[in-house]
């Protein structure tokens, strides 16, 4: 018979939940895999505490993000990202331009740290072009962008 204890996530973690979120998981769980890995701490009253602390914290950091994330979304919304490539005659590219080339491309330009997987591809572009890619600065904030690809000289 499993026995479950309380924990705080001390990271975000993908199926568990977010940062300073509290829940129930096998002891096992939590002493051998969690809180070795610095996932989580046991939730004792003075943990719960900090944790309160912290989120209030939190919020007005989230808070100043997003307000610092709508001038960019409107930046990419009007502004054309241009990348020059190698490519052939016709337009074929040598490789491809994915997410991680986009969002370096952005993060050089408008001075920000975009990440690949904010930019939503169905899959990387192989021709020269002009496409329209969206992109999510935060859960609240997407905007899209226009990119064009053009060859090498």
């Amino acid at each position: 018979m499993s026995k479950k204890v309380a924990i705080i996530l001390t990271q975000e973690h993908p199926k568990l939940g977010p940062k300073g979120q509290v829940l129930s998981v096998a002891l096992g769980y939590a002493r051998n895999f969690l809180i070795p890995q610095g996932l989580a701490v046991l939730a004792t009253q003075e943990n719960l505490k900090r944790v309160e602390h912290l989120k209030v914290q939190l919020e007005k950091e989230r808070q100043i993000f997003l307000e610092k994330q709508k001038p960019l979304a409107e930046k990419l919304k009007k502004q054309t990202v241009k990348l020059v490539v190698k490519a052939q005659e016709e337009g074929s590219l040598f490789g491809s331009v994915g997410a991680a080339e986009i969002a370096e491309k952005i993060n050089a330009e408008f001075k920000t740290q975009l990440e690949p997987k904010a930019i939503l591809l169905d899959k990387p572009f192989k021709k020269t072009g002009k496409y329209e890619v969206e992109v999510t600065l935060a859960p609240e904030i997407k905007t899209t962008t226009k990119i064009e690809i053009a060859a090498e000289e």
